[in-house]
């Protein structure tokens, strides 16, 4: 029997969570916990990518350390290549505190961890124990006209007739039907 090699991941929320239950979950952050190993190939377009610009500088200073210290030291250029490799390994194994880091600093906040075969399994075990405690939203926003006004006359543009605003609010309340019914648990059918 193989053994499946178990993966860990924080979730994080924004500073401003949406108030509907779907548009909040597609918000979530999922960071993996451990080595990230396309952090270990060229850690500052990594760095980058994400926005840790200090992770970038300090980077960017331990390469011109390295480089600095080969020079005045005559060091042979294995040395040199070693002293990288290493500094490689050290930025991948960081990572993930890195990133959580600048989430925190941007004003995220961690609302949970957990731990599955795969990052999709994880992501479906968070889903079905955090979507059942989360209220279920479907206010529609009103239609604005170009003066301010939320009810506009008829043939404004913007405006919607009474059997049109019934319509809409019966196919957004599909939509999210359809989303809220894919992200939440269901009972298993013990027939099958």
């Amino acid at each position: 029997m193989a053994r499946v090699r178990q993966q860990s991941y924080s979730v994080h929320e924004g500073p401003d969570p949406a108030v509907d239950r779907i548009d909040r979950a597609e918000r979530l952050a999922f960071v993996k916990d451990g080595f990230i190993k396309s952090a270990a190939i060229f850690p500052p377009f990594w760095l980058a990518a994400r926005g840790i610009w200090l992770g970038v500088a300090v980077y960017a200073g331990a390469a011109i350390a390295i480089f600095g210290i080969a020079w005045v030291l005559l060091l042979p250029s294995i040395v040199t290549l070693l002293a990288f490799l290493a500094l490689h390994l050290f930025f991948a194994g960081e990572a993930d505190e890195m990133l959580r880091a600048h989430l925190t600093f941007r004003g995220w906040t961690t609302i949970g961890q957990v731990t599955g075969a795969s990052q999709l399994d994880c992501e479906r075990r968070f889903f079905d124990n955090w979507l059942p405690t989360m209220p279920v939203s479907k206010t529609l926003a009103p239609i604005k006209s170009s003066a301010g006004d939320t009810t506009p006359s008829p043939g404004e543009p913007g405006s919607v007739r009474p059997n049109q605003a019934g319509q809409i609010a019966k196919s957004r309340a599909g939509v999210g039907a359809i989303i809220g019914n894919l992200l939440s648990p269901r009972p298993r059918d013990s027939t099958r």
